[in-house]
This record gives C-alpha cells, sequence and structure tokens, in this order.
C-alpha cells in the first residue's frame, strides 16, 4: 500500500513511500496542500483562490492542468472529481502528516520558532492565496502557543520545574509579547525560591514593553511581580530596578540573605567578591548597597587606589571620615583619650594639640586598638557593613587592622571586591579568614552563551538583533560583560568596532606594574592568534627555560595569560583575547616587522617541531615567504 507522507511545518516536503515528490511549479504544490487542509473545494473555489486576475475560461484550464500535472507526479489518482464542480483529495489514499499529529496529541508542539506552516510558500501576484496561508499560518502559531502555555502549566503541577522553564522559554521566543509566558516563568522561579530571578523577568519584560510598544505590563503581571516583593518580602528588601543586573541572581541572593542573617545577629559571614577584570564585581557590590535597608546598618563605603598600595593606613583615613560623619550625627560619645589618640595620625576629629606626639611602633598599636574600640562602640547602636572596592590595593596595615576588627567583633560585617590578577596581595588575609569561618569567597564567572544571547536580546533593538549578530558578541567578548556592553553601546550608537577610552584604560590597568622583560614576552607573544609555545619564545628571545618560566608565571599569577594544560606541549594563551590585541596594536610597525622577521628565521632554520608549533599557534598577520614543511608525508601550510 502506497504511503503518502506530509511536513506541513517549518521546511515543508511530500513524499511518496519515501521518494520526495517535486512539484512542477508553484501553484500545483499550492494546491496540493489547500485540498489536503481542507479535504474538498468547489472548482470555482479553487480557480477564484489561485487565478483571480484571469478569465474563467483561462482559470478552469489551468485548474484542469494543474490536476493533472499532480496526478502525473505521484503516479496516482491522488486528487478526484467525485462532482462535476468539485474536487476533492482521495481518502482511499493513506496519507500521514505532522497537523494530524499537531491537532490530535496533546504532547506534539513545536519550539525554537518550527511552527512556520508552509514556510516560505508565497505566490506572487496572488492576494487570494496569501491571505489564506498567513491566516493559517497565524492560527496554528495560536494553537502551538496554547499548547505551550497548557504544557507549562501541566509540568508546574507535577513540579517538573526545570522542563517547565524550557516550554515557558519556548513559549516566550514564540510570541515576545504574550504576557502569560511571563507569569508562568516568574510563577517557576517564585515555586523554585529563585526570588530575584522572577523579578529581574518581570524589569525585563517591563523594559521591552516601554521600548517596543511605549506599554507597561497588564494587571495580572503586575499583581504577581507584587505578589512575590510582598510575600515573600525579598529578604527584606525594595527590589530596584535602576539597572537590569544579569544573572547574578544567585550570588545576589547569597549575599541578601547572609546581609538579613547579619542584621538579625544569625550566623553570617563577610563577603570577598573576585573576579576578572571586567566581569561586574564592582556592579554586583553597589546592587547590594542599592538594595539593603539604609535603616538596618551604618554604611561606610571606600574604594583602594594602585598608587596607595605602599601608603601607611591610607583606606582608614577615608574609613574613619565616614565613622566620624555617623559619631556626630548620631551625637555617640567618644572619649576624649580616643580621639587624641586617633587624631595623632588621622587627623579627623579637627582637635588641635599644642604637645604632638612622636608616632612610634608602639603608638601605631595603640591607635589601631583605638579604632578598633571606637568602631565597636559605634556598632552598638547599629550594625556596620564595611564596603571596600579593589581591596587588593589595600596597604599591610590597613588589612591587618581589618581582620583584627573583623576577627573580633559580630556586628562589623565586610563585603570588598578583589581582581584576580591582584589577588595575591591579599591572599594571607583570604585565607585565614575562611579558615577561620568569617569569610565566603565569591568567584564572578564569564557569561556563557545563552546567556550573552539573553543579554544582547534585552538591550539591542528587535530590529537589529539576531542569532548571528549575538554570537559574534559572545566570541569578541568571551562573555565578558564589560566587553559584551561595550560592543552593544557601539551597535547601538552606530560606531562600529571602535574602542571607548574607557576599555583603553580598564586594559591598561590590567597590564600596569608588570617587569620589562614580562612586557617583552607579551609583545611577542601578542602576534601568536591562538596561543604561543614556550620554545618559540627561547628561541626568540634567547633566555633559557628557568628565566622564561618566572616571567610567564608572573603573567600567570597577575591572569594575563593561562597555561593550555590540555594541548600537552607548554602551551600559553592570553585569558582575553581584547588583551592579546591591544597589546599588538599598540606595537608599531617596525617592532611588529623584526618579530615576524625573528620568526621567519627560527621558521626556516630549526627542526620540524619548532616549525609545527609555529604554524599551531597561527601567526596573526604572518605573511612571510615560507617553505612548506613535510610531518609524516603531510605537507604543512600556513
Amino acid at each position: 500500500m502506497d504511503i503518502i507522507n506530509i511536513k506541513f511545518f517549518n521546511n515543508h516536503s511530500v513524499s511518496k513511500n519515501n521518494d520526495i515528490i517535486c512539484f512542477p511549479y508553484k501553484k500545483t504544490e499550492a494546491l496540493f496542500y489547500y485540498l489536503v487542509i481542507n479535504k474538498e473545494a468547489s472548482r470555482d473555489e479553487l480557480v477564484n483562490l489561485l487565478w483571480e486576475d484571469s478569465k474563467e475560461s483561462t482559470a478552469k484550464k489551468n485548474l484542469r492542468n494543474a490536476m493533472y500535472q499532480i496526478r502525473k507526479v505521484f503516479d496516482m489518482d491522488i486528487i478526484i472529481s467525485p462532482k462535476k464542480s468539485t474536487v476533492s483529495i482521495n481518502s482511499q489514499i493513506h496519507i500521514k502528516t505532522d497537523l494530524n499529529d499537531f491537532f490530535n496529541k496533546e504532547n506534539v508542539y513545536f519550539e525554537n520558532g518550527k511552527c512556520e506552516f508552509l514556510k516560505g510558500l508565497i505566490l506572487k501576484n496572488n492576494e487570494n492565496f496569501n491571505w489564506w496561508i498567513n491566516n493559517k499560518r497565524q492560527e496554528y502559531k495560536d494553537m502551538n502557543i496554547d499548547k505551550l502555555y497548557n504544557k507549562t502549566k501541566v509540568l508546574m503541577k507535577k513540579r517538573k520545574y526545570e522542563e517547565a522553564i524550557v516550554c515557558a522559554k519556548a513559549f516566550m521566543n514564540e510570541d515576545e509579547f504574550d504576557e502569560r509566558a511571563y507569569r508562568a516563568l516568574m510563577n517557576i522561579y517564585y515555586d523554585k525560591g529563585s526570588f530575584y530571578k522572577a523579578i529581574n523577568l518581570y524589569y525585563r519584560l517591563e523594559k521591552m514593553l516601554d521600548i517596543e510598544l511605549g506599554i507597561k505590563p497588564d494587571d495580572k503581571t503586575y499583581k504577581l511581580y507584587k505578589k512575590i516583593l510582598n510575600e515573600k518580602n525579598i529578604s527584606q528588601i525594595e527590589f530596584k530596578k535602576q539597572s537590569l543586573f544579569y544573572y547574578r541572581d544567585e550570588e545576589i541572593k547569597y549575599i541578601l540573605d547572609n546581609y538579613n542573617k547579619f542584621i538579625k545577629g544569625k550566623d553570617s559571614k563577610s563577603i570577598l567578591i573576585t573576579g576578572e577584570f571586567g566581569i561586574g564585581k564592582t556592579k554586583l557590590k553597589n546592587e547590594i548597597v542599592n538594595n539593603v535597608n539604609k535603616e538596618d546598618a551604618y554604611i561606610i563605603d571606600v574604594t583602594c587606589y594602585e598608587g596607595e598600595r605602599e601608603s601607611f593606613l591610607k583606606p582608614w583615613n577615608d574609613i574613619l571620615i565616614n565613622l566620624t560623619k555617623i559619631i556626630k550625627d548620631q551625637n555617640i560619645n567618644i572619649p576624649k583619650s580616643w580621639k587624641k589618640n586617633i587624631d595623632t595620625i588621622f587627623p579627623v576629629f579637627d582637635i588641635n594639640y599644642e604637645n604632638c606626639e612622636k608616632v612610634d611602633l608602639l603608638k601605631v598599636e595603640l591607635i589601631k586598638n583605638t579604632i578598633i574600640s571606637m568602631i565597636t562602640k559605634v556598632s552598638l547602636c547599629k550594625k556596620i557593613i564595611v564596603l571596600v572596592d579593589d581591596i587588593h590595593w589595600m596597604d599591610k596595615d590597613s588589612i591587618n587592622l581589618l581582620e583584627s576588627l573583623l576577627i573580633r567583633q559580630d556586628n562589623i560585617n565586610l563585603i570588598a571586591t578583589a581582581r584576580t590578577s591582584n589577588e595575591f596581595n591579599i591572599d594571607r588575609f583570604k585565607n585565614f579568614m575562611i579558615k577561620n569561618d568569617k569569610l565566603i569567597n565569591i568567584k564572578l564567572k564569564r557569561f556563557d552563551q545563552r546567556q550573552v544571547y539573553e543579554i544582547c536580546r534585552s538591550r539591542i533593538s528587535k530590529y537589529k538583533f539576531n542569532k548571528k549578530i549575538s554570537d559574534k558578541i559572545y566570541r569578541e567578548s568571551e562573555g565578558n560583560i564589560f566587553f559584551v556592553n561595550e560592543i552593544i553601546d557601539n551597535i547601538n550608537n552606530q560606531n562600529k568596532d571602535k574602542i571607548s577610552d574607557k576599555c583603553i584604560e580598564m586594559i591598561k590597568s590590567v597590564l600596569i606594574d608588570l617587569s620589562y622583560e614580562s612586557v617583552k614576552i607579551l609583545d611577542i607573544a601578542s602576534v601568536f592568534s591562538e596561543g604561543f609555545n614556550i620554545n618559540i619564545l627561547k628561541l626568540i628571545t634567547g633566555k633559557s627555560e628557568i628565566d622564561l618560566i618566572g616571567y610567564l608565571d608572573e603573567l600567570e599569577r597577575k591572569n594575563i595569560i593561562k597555561e593550555d594544560v590540555e594541548s600537552g606541549k607548554n602551551k600559553y594563551a592570553f585569558t582575553h583575547n581584547k588583551l592579546r590585541k591591544y597589546i599588538l596594536d599598540k606595537q608599531s610597525n617596525t617592532k611588529k616587522r623584526i618579530i615576524y622577521e625573528n620568526i621567519e628565521y627560527i621558521f626556516n632554520k630549526n627542526s620540524d617541531n619548532i616549525k609545527h608549533d609555529i604554524l599551531f599557534s597561527k601567526l596573526k598577520g604572518f605573511n612571510f615567504n615560507i617553505k612548506p614543511i613535510k610531518e609524516n608525508n603531510i605537507v604543512l601550510k600556513n
């Protein structure tokens, strides 16, 4: 028995016994699909549908010819005319379609835009057929959305949250303006306890509707949002929407829950947020500050700077300025002897003493103890949160004083940020605090490709956005949020590939304070687009492997390069391609030419293994005339 298989959705096709049917022209294909959907139609209806502008006699002749051509390609009477005035599909022939499955099976639905009915099938200058097919597309799309919505609700009732999230997101992709999808996903996050994800999703919807349609979310969505805020009280905070904070929900939830425990006198820890440059450490810290109740604690916010790394207790001057303001505002009584001791180093109380004492080591220890006593007294009135940005630039004495304070007192909590490249400056402090169960280290990672896609979709106009653009942004940014935002700003402002001053300063801050030899290594390494080998560096620089490892260790410790352990070839690569491009671009053409000529000389002089290493590393901009080399009788070419 012959079986006809019809696929209506996405890439439509017709087959007979697994052999693809090719229609002679588009109107025969359109006629066939129309009859399969409608089962039967009058000749007048078909003539009006497909040959609306032709004379009646010509149109009917065209219809007869189209029916003949369809029978011919199928080699069977698949189209019949039971009455002279009607045409139908032969019910005796077994026809299977994905549309029947879609209609009759609840679990059959389409995801990721694969629900387009007869995709691409349009007849030129044929309004009637095109109107019919567009209506059908919308009808089936609406049915698919309803199926996705119902499936999401069923999965939620069964508490299959991960499957429900996939289904809800598929629903959202089908129609980004249908708020049912957002409400479903918000409810899933609510049930899972991911309240911040639910709230961020609402803000994303609110922003999208405002930009694209100039409207606000409907009442049902708004009431759900308020319910999540009010019923769960979101860790007793008002979650502000000054900025859409991407994919750090778990970190925010942990820090805010830890903050609540601290306020309530329960077991809590200080927080150290670490990660590479531009990963969003300061942004995360600021987001926390924006979302805590300022009435619960005194907040002291300071920033450390690289130039102050050797300055004795410099960050504490800023801390004490903040503290004295609190003391004055709250009228807290501080003993005069404490003020005198502190003013010996920090003139924050504006007291003029005639007999200034010379500060020795013993006096310094006394002053440190006085500072601890004063902060302790203030913390008895209200708990204190100390925020320190770039704590890795804090001098040793300041770190030791902070450590002594945090170890002794439960009414003082720290939230600090540190760059991975300089984290070694605070290793002793970090390890000591973690060992004593006083500190938790939150390490921020780069965003993955899916997250970058979502960020791009929310920030780029839908008229400019597509997956190809988001994939390009992911490749160039490598998931670093600073570079993601930099590229998106260029797209939105039509500044193609322009590097902002802020971006340049950010990269410079990573490369600062390197030894002369390490800078030379980076200049050479930057010409290799996919990593570089220590053997190549030995030949170019003339330095021993031991010396080179010392310089490479410095660069690795500062998180500028990383070792590619998997390659097993002493291979290194830049932690971010933007660093490599900046180092390469800032070199003069003469300098680059000299490096290239050195590599050309080494390439043609040394063993095939060295040549293979250079080819393996893909030299950037290398266009010299190098003889091809053989390895296992295979010619390798650059």
